[in-house]
Formats: structure tokens, C-alpha cells, sequence
């Protein structure tokens, strides 16, 4: 039977999430396409700022306060758990399914169950939290502390 290391995997997923990734995306974005979507031949040795590439660098945050950037990125947490959730699930329902009887298997799988309980608490929390927070700081409105500002 094949033995899964889940702490390897993730592990090799968060260095992929981390690294792999973002590089991929700068290259796949390209500096030297013109904004017409023609190829730029850039000249070696040309000045930086010489406007010969249209390269530019966007914020990928699209919030603009802080409440929408809480939001967002729990948002990111409850979109990243919900199929983590679902995954570990079956895999836990296959370990029972599978156990044939053995009790130390079964006693595994009824502890991944226990943990993913727990698991979709925290997601679900995540998301409360995120409600919770937006409406929260919408209710308050734009704070002013005396002396600064105008």
C-alpha cells in the first residue's frame, strides 16, 4: 500500500506557492510586449527609463482600506480550505472504507474526521471573522484623532 506523507506534500506545496509561482507569472506577463501586443525588440544597452518597453508592475491589491484588504485575504483563506476540506474528507472516508476492521486504522480515520471537524471550524470562522470585521469597521466609519490630519 502506497503511504502518503502529508507533511511533505504540503510542504513542497507551500515552496511551490511561495516561489514557483510568482516567478511564473512575471514571466508569463512579459516585459517586452508593447501595449498593442506586438513584440518589443529592446536594443542592448538601452538607458532604463527610455521608454523603450511598456513594462509596468501592478499592485495585484485591489483593496483600497483596510477593511477590504482583512476581507480579502480571509476571503483567500476560506477559498484555499473549502477544497482542502473536501479532499481530506474523502481521503478520510477512503482510510475508513479501507480499514477492513483494523482497529488502529479505524482509530486514524476517526481521528482525521475529529480534525477536519476542527478544520472546517476555522474555515467557517474565517469567514465569520471576515464578516464580522467588514461590517464592523463600515459601522465605525472614518475615525479622526485630533491633531492629526487636517
Amino acid at each position: 500500500m502506497i503511504k502518503i506523507n502529508l507533511k511533505k506534500i504540503s510542504v513542497n506545496l507551500a515552496v511551490l506557492a511561495l516561489f514557483v509561482l510568482p516567478a511564473l507569472v512575471a514571466l508569463g506577463q512579459g516585459a517586452s510586449v508593447s501595449s498593442s501586443g506586438a513584440p518589443v525588440n529592446l536594443p542592448t544597452g538601452a538607458p532604463v527609463g527610455s521608454g523603450v518597453s511598456n513594462f509596468k508592475i501592478e499592485n495585484p491589491i485591489k483593496a483600497t482600506n483596510f477593511e477590504q484588504f482583512l476581507a480579502d485575504i480571509l476571503n483567500i483563506i476560506v477559498q484555499i480550505g473549502i477544497p482542502i476540506l473536501v479532499l481530506m474528507t474523502i481521503y478520510a472516508g477512503f482510510t475508513f472504507v479501507t480499514a477492513a476492521g483494523d482497529p488502529g486504522k479505524i482509530k486514524q480515520a476517526k481521528s482525521m474526521f475529529f480534525n477536519l471537524i476542527i478544520g472546517a471550524f476555522i474555515v467557517l470562522g474565517c469567514f465569520a471573522i471576515s464578516e464580522a470585521l467588514t461590517n464592523t469597521v463600515a459601522d465605525l466609519g472614518p475615525i479622526t484623532v485630533p491633531g492629526i490630519g487636517s
